[in-house]
């Protein structure tokens, strides 16, 4: 049987998630893992797509995610808003569960794929797995990811701070000491580290990261930071497959 990881990358808009989640699954693939970026809002915007006629991939095109699509007179940012509040309303582990649902039906169909063209299941099915989530927002996705043995990620960018959005309150909470944010998230600040959040069970974040080209920097990111970017995304990794979290 081959074992299957799974790791969430937090943090603020422009910290880098989507480029740390490259930068990991670029190391996973060198070690012959099978590896895969399911956002949790990938089901969503699916869901979204099909209940409203339109593509995809245009819910994440910031020429046209806040223009009004004129056969419903609303914009796709509030398709979304409102196909997911609906569903949470029914459910709200409804997008949860959907993100859960996908990660197993990527990773079956993956290793049908692979063994088909390896022409042995079984060989396939000792290689190590990988599924990263680039977009952990709320604390119902890392409490799934962590139900799955995975590894959460809060990463941080010098220049990058929080807007204000309800998404981003859990980032927030994680790096700027509020109790009352906290109490509305059903967290608290843990006794044994005071910056670090937790559910009743254990705490949020499994480590924390910087990403070592600041916002504020107008070049190009150079040939060391891009080193250091690797090392981090494979010391992040390591300890996914370690479990020592």
């Amino acid at each position: 049987m081959s074992s299957s990881y799974i790791i969430g990358i937090a943090g603020f808009k422009r910290c880098g998630k989507d480029t740390l989640a490259r930068a990991i699954a670029n190391t996973a693939q060198a070690r012959g893992m099978a590896t895969a970026i399911i956002a949790f809002a990938d089901p969503l915007r699916q869901a979204a797509a099909a209940a409203y006629g339109i593509n995809a991939a245009e819910f994440t095109d910031d020429a046209l995610k806040d223009r009004v699509v004129e056969a419903w007179g609303i914009t796709r940012r509030q398709m979304l808003i409102n196909l997911g509040e609906a569903m949470r309303g029914i459910d709200p582990d409804h997008w949860v569960k959907a993100w859960r649902r996908a990660v197993y039906e990527r990773s079956r169909i993956e290793r049908t794929v692979l063994a088909s063209l390896a022409g042995s299941y079984s060989a396939v099915a000792r290689n190590p797995t990988l599924v990263i989530a680039p977009d952990l927002r709320f604390t119902r996705e890392a409490v799934a990811i962590h139900s799955l043995n995975g590894l959460n990620v809060l990463l941080r960018r010098d220049g990058v701070t929080w807007d204000g959005h309800i998404n981003e309150v859990l980032a927030e909470t994680a790096q700027h000491r509020n109790d009352a944010l906290a109490a509305q998230l059903g967290c608290h600040y843990a006794a044994s580290n005071p910056m670090s959040i937790a559910t009743t069970s254990r705490h949020i974040f499994d480590c924390d990261v910087d990403n070592p080209v600041s916002r504020r920097q107008v070049e190009p990111a150079t040939e060391q930071q891009r080193r250091q970017l690797d090392s981090m995304a494979a010391a992040i990794l390591d300890r996914a497959m370690q479990g020592k979290h």
